[in-house]
């Protein structure tokens, strides 16, 4: 009866021990919850943001695009060589960018009503984003954006945010919890970061518009016409002409081929229109 007894524990160990193993090899579940840290300025007037799906342009060192690292040291609920997200990278990136967008004050839009009712579309390409485990854990992110007026296509923001860092953990190991708070936490620097350099942007003020420029108008007409028309020794086109000047007084020259050049003065008023006529005499 004892040995049945030692028997059943050992194989509900054994079934406890497969399915804590079976956890531990698999992706980690991230989920993005950083610390808080400095809050970003908030934008006035809650414009809307439709962020497109981030491309991922790391170099091809893993097979699974959702893979971002080593682990060479212990790992308490973790039982792999590599470090992969239960999600692929492009998609964590744009998911923390999201929120930081909305804590900043953004109104955040996705499907159809995106396409025409959103103010900017933001781009994001994620160029490096990687974290080793092992005796210091090595963490770099590295995320180029941009964003556009969604009615223009004008670019008001564009950047490129690294945030590099490493971390002693001690000689008793980590979580898969520890893990995923040390990658949230370098996200939230980038996404905080570039979105603090669009807030910022987008708070200037708007430049003075330059002063509109008074001018007067000035007709040439000559006999005979299609003559070259120079004003101050620059070629302004064929006769009959009509040009806007400043205000002032301006040399004219008429040309043309087998006739003699007119030479005339004229003095050019602001908000007038001045005629000129010039007779051109054969050679």
């Amino acid at each position: 009866m004892r040995y049945d007894r030692i028997l059943m524990a050992g194989s509900v160990f054994s079934v406890i021990l497969l399915l804590f193993t079976a956890g531990c090899t698999g992706p980690l579940e991230f989920a993005y919850s950083p610390a808080n840290g400095a809050p970003v300025k908030k934008v006035e007037g809650r414009p809307s943001v439709l962020i497109r799906p981030f491309d991922d342009d790391r170099p091809a060192v893993f097979r699974d695009p959702r893979t971002i690292g080593r682990i060479t040291s212990t790992v308490i609920d973790m039982n792999s060589r590599d470090l992969t997200l239960s999600s692929d990278v492009a998609g964590v990136a744009r998911n923390a960018f999201a929120r930081e967008f909305e804590k900043a004050g953004f109104l955040v839009v996705s499907g159809d009503a995106a396409l025409t009712n959103s103010d900017f579309v933001f781009y994001g390409t994620v160029k490096d984003f990687r974290l080793d485990v092992g005796p210091r854990d090595d963490v770099s992110i590295t995320i180029a954006a941009r964003m556009a007026e969604k009615n223009t296509g004008n670019v008001v923001w564009s950047d490129t945010v690294s945030e590099k860092r490493d971390d002693y953990i001690g000689i008793w190991g980590e979580t898969k919890s520890h893990i995923s708070r040390y990658i949230s936490n370098a996200l939230a620097k980038v996404a905080r970061s570039s979105i603090a350099g669009i807030v910022e942007k987008l708070s200037a003020p708007a430049a003075a518009p330059a002063a509109e420029q008074k001018t007067g108008k000035l007709t040439v007409a000559t006999d005979p016409d299609r003559a070259e028309v120079y004003i101050e020794d620059v070629y302004y086109g064929l006769t009959p002409l009509t040009v806007d000047l400043k205000p002032g007084v301006y040399g004219v020259t008429a040309r043309k081929k087998g006739f003699a050049e007119s030479r005339k003065k004229v003095s050019v008023r602001e908000g007038e229109t001045t005629e000129l006529m010039m007779t051109l005499g054969k050679e």
